[in-house]
């Protein structure tokens, strides 16, 4: 599926040929490009899935790709990154087809977000590694320090999620955490190595409650009964949970860092996770929940993110159910709790998800039913990483992932 359906339709339908990188501004005929404007964060992680697939088929792992063509992809899309997504040493937000920098927004900074900084620095790393590029190497390091040196700030943008005044957000620390690791994984940079560990002792200091991630966390009295407080993220959740694996099972010396039972904490919390976002009538995860599961609730603070959680709450996303997928796979197979869910997962992605052209259906009403864009959370930006990411891992497993 990865091979001839994932990869396969985006390569043929989505990739710029000319240029590097791949249009995600899709009408919803998923064929028809709406825009060819390119979001950089989005370039980063489609140069990174390329680059990962060719060094995973070049080592043996991915047979039956076409690894010439793969590889001539990455290395077109990670110069394009190279060459035109940062300005100043930081990453832009948004370029034209041919890479000159524009505003998201008419009249905004070029610099609106942090999340095309960290994915720069992802895509890079990986496209790195598969062609030995010591200036791409030199890029990604840079781009990650800046990162780091900013995302506690909160003047730092995280567009196109919220600054919200009195917390801390976990999704920037999140991305942070994977691009760390990603980036050692390059050339075991001390830097990176130091991000590494920074980012996981914060995230584990202010997000981690029990088994729960929360998404937002109040650092000021008072706020921990607001709807912003008390919602949650389970595809954020999951997504950093299996991260968190990812690091302490492929770095030395973590465990006597900060001591973590990641074993049994982990597959607690992954599967604490899916039960309380999972619907029990339709199946699938829903979007937002509350921290003791069920619709989202709690007082109201006049943030317009409140509205998106309080009336999206109960879609079906795609992303959260490739992270689920992702998270169970660095899980013990043969545990019944992991096995269970897996198989409740896998049906339900596999039924109400995967399309028969390739793609997969981006957003889903609480009934397993498309939703068209126009009433969608995300039209009409459509993206291959969550879905190519899980199905690499299917594919390869989360040893060979991580090596």
């Amino acid at each position: 599926m990865l091979i001839n359906q994932v990869l396969g339709w985006w390569l043929d339908n989505a990739s710029d040929t000319d240029n590097g990188g791949v249009y995600t501004f899709l009408h919803s005929d998923n064929i028809t490009v709406a825009s060819t404007d390119k979001y950089v964060w989005a370039q980063g992680r489609w140069t990174w899935l390329l680059a990962r697939c060719a060094l995973l088929a070049e080592a043996g792992r991915l047979p039956g790709l076409d690894t010439d063509r793969v590889r001539s992809h990455a290395l077109r899309s990670a110069r394009f990154l190279a060459e035109h997504t940062t300005r100043g040493g930081r990453a832009v937000a948004l370029v034209s087809q041919a890479g000159a920098p524009k505003p998201v927004v008419a009249g905004d900074t070029f610099h609106s977000s942090i999340f095309a900084d960290l994915f720069v620095a992802l895509g890079l790393s990986a496209a790195a590694r598969l062609n030995e590029d010591e200036a791409w190497a030199d890029q990604s390091e840079q781009l990650l320090r800046t990162a780091m040196d900013v995302i506690s700030e909160p003047s730092t943008r995280t567009d196109p999620l919220p600054y919200i005044d009195g917390y801390q957000s976990f999704a920037p620390r999140m991305i942070a955490l994977n691009t760390a690791i990603e980036v050692f994984r390059l050339r075991q940079s001390p830097s990176a190595r130091s991000a590494v560990d920074a980012l996981t002792e914060e995230i584990q200091s202010l997000f981690v409650r029990g088994t729960d991630l929360a998404e937002f966390a109040p650092y000021r009295p008072g706020l921990s009964t607001e709807l912003i407080a008390r919602h949650r993220n389970p595809g954020h959740a999951l997504e950093g949970l299996w991260f968190l694996r990812d690091v302490y099972s492929s770095l030395p010396g973590m465990h006597e860092r900060r001591p973590l039972p990641l074993e049994a904490w982990g597959t607690t919390a992954i599967t604490s996770t899916l039960a309380r976002a999972w619907d029990p009538v339709e199946g699938g995860l829903f979007r937002y929940v509350d921290k003791d599961g069920g619709i989202p609730r709690g007082s109201l603070s006049n943030e317009s993110y409140e509205s998106s959680i309080l009336s999206t709450w109960d879609q079906k996303l795609w992303w959260p159910h490739a992270e689920a997928l992702a998270a169970l796979e660095f899980c013990d197979a043969e545990d019944p709790q992991i096995a269970y869910w897996s198989g409740l997962v896998r049906s339900y992605v596999f039924d109400k998800f995967i399309r028969p052209n390739g793609d997969w259906n981006k957003v889903l009403d609480r009934r397993g039913r498309a939703v068209h864009s126009e009433h969608s959370a995300i039209a009409p930006l459509r993206d291959s990483f969550h879905q190519g990411r899980a199905l690499l891992l299917l594919a390869v497993g989360s040893a060979d992932y991580a090596s």
